[in-house]
Formats: structure tokens, C-alpha cells, sequence
């Protein structure tokens, strides 16, 4: 793929730092490299969890999702090797000015405006460094970086590619993010920084939105119900059960405001892993729904956010195990029947989906199971006791006792 550089980029990093062809990085760079590339990439796995809920084109949604778990694996790929390197501190502080950059970039106007600046500016920016850096590298001495850079570049690469294809727009927002980036001294650091005077914050300040929005193609409707479905006719029903793949759209977002929410100081880096792999194969789920209803003539167009509104307002610990120990609970039961009825039909497209659906889900149980008991260690509460204030709390949003975890649909 032909290198992108981000417009306004400073020249090849000096000399000192990674020059291309020197020969080798020393440990003390190496792990402030590290450090730095952590911070953006983690950075981004937040904003675009954030920008998951508002951007409106559901492909951008399902795209979005597949990229916060490739950050998230580059995060937990550094994070190894950073603990295995002296010095290699992983919660040390980087320097505020970078810091910064990466906190504003998701101050947006709009989507159009964030794929500019995140991933034209930031992630084309980390992508020359990365390429930088392996350059720069004793392909013995820094043998273990180089291997990370190798996976993690492609990665980079997709990603700059995809937003080459969405917008072309120069804007102020991603202009301010180039002048950060190069205040910053450069992803690096090793630049030498440009001093632009008072940088203004983006007149734009972000809000996590409460609900799931969406272009005019998905309206906001009721869902056919599962006993409903059960006495359908056969292409009826499997056609309402992709749209409640499809749906699946309500647990992508319940989790994207887990990974925007959480603090990254009070909840362990595993945490947030987890979290961020679950949140990927919900994304998954619900774009098994665009593709299955698509190859059956139809296309996606209703979404139910209700289980996620209704959700918000509840503290981490709450959503967490409303997610995973009441609501995947509740639907599990279904699991195991959807996939032998449509092997059953000699349907074995939609039964792939929902075979992998069913092995993803109890895995989603068992990251539930871990981080809701971690979560209430030394609590005189149990995870049925969370559950009640949960069913509490979704019988006040619903205007309704809820007697138990359950869905509409």
C-alpha cells in the first residue's frame, strides 16, 4: 500500500530517536516509544466507542467496532512488552501535550469531521511513526517491537485506507489536531516540537448520547416477538430473526458506553480487553443481520434502542451484569434450537451465524461472571442483589415491575 503522511507532518523523525536505517532503538526509547503509542490507541478505543452511539451509517457503526478491537489488541500486545523491559512502567504518565492532542480529538462537528482528524491526522500520524520505528530497529536487538509493528501496521494501514474512502474533508477540527500532534513533538515525542502558540480547544465538546442514532434508513420500531416468531412461516421467521440480529445493535452500544464511561485508573487494562472483545462481537452480530438480510432480498431497517435506554442511568457494575448475567441469561435458551432448526432446513448460511452467535455468547457470560464478581470483592452485595436493582431500576424506567431480566423481542 502506498504510505500515507498526514498533511503537515514534520519531516523523518532526528537523529537520537529513529532515524530510518540507523541501527537499533535503546530500551529507554523503546519504552517511551511504547508508552506513547499505548496512549493513543487507547485513546481511540474510546472515542470511537463514543462516536459509535451518534455516527449515523450503521456501516460506519459496524466498521468502528472491528477497529476499537484491533486498538485494543495493539494495547494489550504493548502492554506485554512493555512489563517485560526494564523500566517499562505501563501506567506511567506520558507528556500532557500528547495527552492532550488525543483528548481533543474527538471533539468533533460531526462524523465527517472525527474520521478526518482521527484517523487522517492521529492514526496517519501513529502509522508513519510505526513505520518509523521499524525502520529504525536492529532486526535482532529489537527483535520482539519489530514483530509488534508487523502486525500492528497493517492494522493501521486498513484503517487510514477506510477513511481515505469516507471523506476527503479539510476542516478546522483536523487542522487543530495536526498542530497538536506536531506541539507534541510529534507521536514520538522525538520531533522537534513546533510551538503554535495558544492552541484553542474545539468549540465542539462531544456528549455521549443516550440512545443509538441513526440515518433515515433505520426507523425506530417494535421488533416481531420470539413467540410470534416461533409460529410464523419459515421465511418469515427467519427473516424477523435477522432483524433481531440486526438489533443486536442495543448490546454494541450498552457496552460502547462501558468503554467511554470506564476510567481507566479504577478498572484494571484486562477489564477494559474484555469489554472491548465483547463489544467487537456484538458489533459482529448485528452486521451478521445487515448480511444475512441483504442476501435474503431484504435490508436493515428498524432498530429497538429500548434495552439500551433503559439501561442508561445504571453504574458500570449494573450494566455490566444486566448485560451479561441477565440478559444473555435470558436469551441463551434460544440459542441452541435457532442453530439446529436451520441445519434442520438445510439452511447452513444462517446457520453458521447463529452457531457462532451461541459460542460467542457464553463466552459473554463468562466475561460477566469474572468482572462482576471482581466488581463486588469485599461487597456485601451479591450479583442477584445487583440484579434486583437492576430489575428495579428498569421497572421505574418502563413504568412497570419487572419481575424478571427480559426482553421484547
Amino acid at each position: 500500500m502506498k504510505k500515507t503522511k498526514p498533511s503537515g507532518k514534520i519531516g523523518p523523525i532526528q537523529r537520537s530517536s529513529l532515524d530510518r536505517g540507523s541501527h537499533g532503538i535503546d530500551i529507554r526509547t523503546t519504552t517511551g516509544l511504547l508508552r506513547r503509542y499505548v496512549c493513543v490507541e487507547r485513546g481511540l478505543m474510546r472515542m470511537l466507542a463514543g462516536w459509535f452511539l451518534v455516527a449515523p451509517a450503521y456501516e460506519t457503526k459496524h466498521t468502528f467496532g472491528y477497529h476499537v478491537w484491533d486498538h485494543a489488541e495493539h494495547v494489550d500486545w504493548m502492554r506485554k512488552r512493555l512489563g517485560e523491559m526494564r523500566g517499562g512502567q505501563v501506567n506511567a504518565s506520558v507528556e500532557p501535550a500528547l495527552s492532550r492532542c488525543v483528548d481533543e480529538t474527538i471533539h468533533a462537528k460531526d462524523a465527517s469531521d472525527f474520521i478526518s482528524a482521527a484517523y487522517l491526522e492521529l492514526q496517519a500520524s501513529l502509522l508513519e511513526c510505526y513505520r518509523d520505528h521499524l525502520a529504525a530497529a536492529d532486526p535482532c536487538a529489537n527483535a520482539m517491537e519489530s514483530r509488534l509493528l508487523q502486525r500492528m501496521i497493517p492494522d493501521l494501514e486498513r484503517h487510514v485506507e477506510w477513511a481515505q474512502k469516507q471523506t476527503a474533508s479539510s476542516n478546522d477540527h483536523r487542522a487543530m489536531i495536526r498542530r497538536l500532534i506536531a506541539a507534541a513533538g510529534g507521536i514520538s515525542g522525538l520531533e522537534t516540537p513546533v510551538k503554535s502558540g495558544d492552541i484553542p480547544a474545539s468549540p465542539h465538546r462531544f456528549q455521549r448520547s443516550g440512545t443509538i442514532l441513526f440515518d433515515s434508513r433505520i426507523r425506530r420500531a417494535e421488533l416481531m416477538s420470539y413467540e410470534a416468531r416461533k409460529s410464523a412461516s419459515p421465511e418469515t421467521a427467519r427473516l424477523e430473526d435477522f432483524k433481531v440480529f440486526f438489533n443486536e445493535m442495543y448490546a454494541a452500544a450498552l457496552l460502547a458506553s462501558v468503554i467511554y464511561d470506564a476510567d481507566p485508573s479504577e478498572l484494571a487494562w484486562e477489564f477494559h480487553h474484555d469489554f472491548a472483545h465483547q463489544f467487537w462481537d456484538e458489533v459482529r452480530h448485528s452486521e451478521f443481520g445487515a448480511i444475512r438480510l441483504k442476501e435474503l432480498g431484504s435490508a436493515p431497517e428498524v432498530c429497538n434502542p429500548v434495552l439500551f435506554e433503559r439501561s442508561q442511568g445504571l453504574p458500570i457494575l449494573h450494566r455490566i451484569c444486566y448485560l451479561t448475567l441477565g440478559l444473555e441469561v435470558y436469551f441463551m435458551s434460544r440459542k441452541e434450537p435457532r442453530t439446529r432448526g436451520f441445519a434442520e432446513k438445510g439452511d447452513f448460511r444462517s446457520q453458521l451465524f447463529a452457531d457462532q452467535d451461541w459460542s460467542d455468547e457464553i463466552t459473554h457470560v463468562r466475561y460477566g461472571k469474572r468482572w462482576v464478581d471482581h466488581l463486588l470483592e469485599n461487597d456485601f452485595r451479591t450479583a442477584e442483589d445487583i440484579l434486583a436493582e437492576v430489575r428495579e431500576h428498569m421497572g421505574a424506567a418502563a413504568g412497570q415491575k419487572q419481575d424478571k431480566i427480559a426482553a421484547p423481542f
